[in-house]
């Protein structure tokens, strides 16, 4: 499913990855492992296009992804959390993971007018998806709490549902 075929980083003379060669299944937790400093933060942000590698290949699904833009990859299904919580504090929880949502409503302008029976399904689907993620995530009980209230285990527990949202894999 993920690949990564020879990759290396460089940030100047030094090697952050070297010819790392390695592959993901599906429906399967991998761990990447090692020591501060070893190259896994590099990894993830080569992964999902926040650095471009040096030298290598990534493919995703027997596609090349290599040097492809976060946001191409992550409509791919790839997603990542980052260490800092990075939620929208002034939306509610729920808003929070409608907006991960692919198909949202109000993506254009015309939709909820021109089709309007089919934006009020799309939308009432939606609120149903994220209210089952937040259930997942044990906090469909905060749907309506401004995520800026929320403890810092919780909105850790709320980019775990938004991330879910995204279908990433």
């Amino acid at each position: 499913m993920l690949e990564l075929r020879n990759v290396s980083k460089y940030f100047g003379g030094v090697a952050a990855v070297l010819d790392l060669s390695i592959s993901f299944s599906p429906n399967k937790v991998t761990a990447l492992i090692g020591p501060n400093g070893a190259g896994k933060t590099t990894v993830f942000n080569l992964i999902c296009g926040y650095l471009a590698p040096s030298a290598g290949t990534i493919l995703l699904g027997g596609e090349e992804v290599t040097g492809k833009r976060p946001w191409e990859i992550a409509k791919r299904g790839v997603g990542r959390l980052f260490q800092d919580v990075r939620v929208f504090g002034k939306l509610t929880t729920l808003e929070n993971v409608l907006v991960a949502l692919p198909h949202r409503v109000g993506e254009t302008f015309w939709d909820p007018i021109v089709r309007r029976l089919q934006t009020l399904r799309t939308e009432r689907a939606n609120v149903e998806r994220a209210y089952s993620l937040l259930e997942f995530v044990a906090l469909a009980d905060k749907a309506d709490t401004l995520a800026e209230n929320l403890s810092y285990g919780q909105q850790k527990l709320l980019a775990i549902a938004r991330l879910l949202a995204m279908d990433a894999n």
